[in-house]
């Protein structure tokens, strides 16, 4: 029997990203007890009463007025919460556990992986690297440096550093897991990546994610009607960063045609970023929430329009919700294709350039939940199905341990 250890040194908390992703597991396995998968996080916790893991932290209370100095003050947070990840941080783990009981250790950030290189050099077992990132993570990073171009520019000079840095990572790793292989094509698009890619391609192997199911309690859910939408809106959601490789300015350039020509429609957003929202009284937002399983199912359509995308834990909750959903043509969108038309009736496609077809899609699920209003409870009824036959938590439990079991 094999045992994989899940190097959980990340906070898991229910959002997108590795956070998520192994707070859903873990949440499940809570219920669904299995010898075979144990989180790092809770084998400290028995052997140490606590588990204190190292989150870089802004060390600087002053807050600079002068542009310069905002800029120099976010450089020295992304050295200590980016940069040096990479190189390594020691990460105390109790003396009495013995890394070497499992077969397998499974990393799902790129910079982890260089920590526990470092740590346990020793380590016997194979590593399974798995990223989350909708694009190279080192580009993630610097999306995420701050809102002026110029900022982003020179947080930018660390990337060489950090791309050589990323690739190593996959270099190093034994075993490569991603959702699925349309996964990789963010990555791909650069050279660098696509050749790290292509020599440590026998490594790959493919599982696509799951989350827990859910069922809002109608007592305690937020209604929408709180935020002052009327019963008979259409309402379109987006719950996400906003940020360009998440599409959020494409979704607010076709958000404000349609609400230009349809009285009747709400955005409801959530989700922060280098992207301003658009200034409009039906175009709300809400922020950091952490009730999206909540107020997702009472929405009519969301509009998921990454440029670039991993596997997005949120086209998941999409369908658990059976909400329908028009996604953007790209990266792990693109494992939908695979499945029959009559499956993905809910799921409605479109390309990331084409601003008219998308506005044709919202339009046209519009007039139909008005005047085919069995045609519409289809399409909600197909995603929810979809989802109870490919994406449940037990499903996917079963293939990680086939799969890891076969593995060399």
């Amino acid at each position: 029997m094999k045992k994989v250890l899940v190097w959980d040194t990340c906070q898991r908390l229910n959002i997108g990203g590795p956070s998520g992703y192994l707070y859903n597991i873990r949440d499940y396995l809570q219920s669904h007890h299995t010898d075979q998968i144990t989180f790092l996080t809770d084998l400290v916790l028995e052997k140490n009463g606590k588990a204190e893991w190292l989150h870089p932290k802004f060390p600087i209370e002053y807050q600079p007025k002068t542009f310069i100095g905002k800029a120099l003050l976010k450089i020295i947070y992304i050295y200590i919460a980016c940069i040096k990840p990479f190189v390594g941080i020691e990460v105390q783990i109790p003396c009495e556990i013995d890394i070497n009981e499992y077969d397998y250790v499974h990393i799902h950030q790129v910079t982890q992986l260089q920590q526990f290189k470092k740590i346990f050099p020793d380590y016997r077992g194979k590593v399974i690297l798995t990223s989350h990132s909708p694009c190279p993570f080192t580009d993630e990073l610097i999306e995420r440096a701050g809102e002026q171009p110029i900022l982003r520019k020179l947080v930018g000079m660390f990337r060489p550093f950090l791309l050589r840095k990323e690739c190593d990572a996959y270099d190093k790793a034994d075993y490569i897991m991603f959702p699925c292989a349309g996964a990789r094509e963010p990555y791909e698009k650069f050279e660098k990546m696509r050749k790290t890619f292509m020599r440590n391609d026998k490594k790959f192997f493919y599982l696509p994610s799951s989350i827990v199911d859910y069922h809002p309690n109608s007592k305690t859910q937020q209604k929408l009607s709180e935020f002052n939408i009327p019963s008979d809106a259409f309402v379109i959601t987006y719950f996400g960063r906003h940020t360009s490789v998440k599409g959020y300015d494409i979704l607010t350039e076709i958000g404000m045609k349609l609400l230009d020509k349809n009285p009747n429609l709400y955005f409801l957003c959530a989700g922060n970023g280098s992207i301003l929202p658009p200034s409009h009284p039906r175009w709300i937002e809400l922020g950091f929430i952490r009730n999206v399983d909540d107020l997702l199912p009472q929405s009519d359509l969301y509009i998921l329009p990454n440029r670039e995308t991993y596997f997005d834990l949120i086209t998941l909750q999409i369908l658990r919700a059976g909400v329908p959903v028009a996604l953007s043509r790209t990266g792990g969108n693109k494992y939908f294709y695979e499945f029959t038309k009559d499956e993905t009736k809910g799921i409605l496609f479109f390309d990331i350039d084409d601003n008219d077809e998308m506005i044709t899609i919202v339009e046209d699920i519009m007039r139909m939940k008005v005047m085919y209003p069995e045609q519409y409870a289809e399409m909600k009824q197909c995603n929810r199905k979809l989802y109870e036959n490919y994406f449940t938590l037990d499903q996917y439990i079963n293939k990680y341990l086939k799969v890891v079991s076969n593995l060399q």
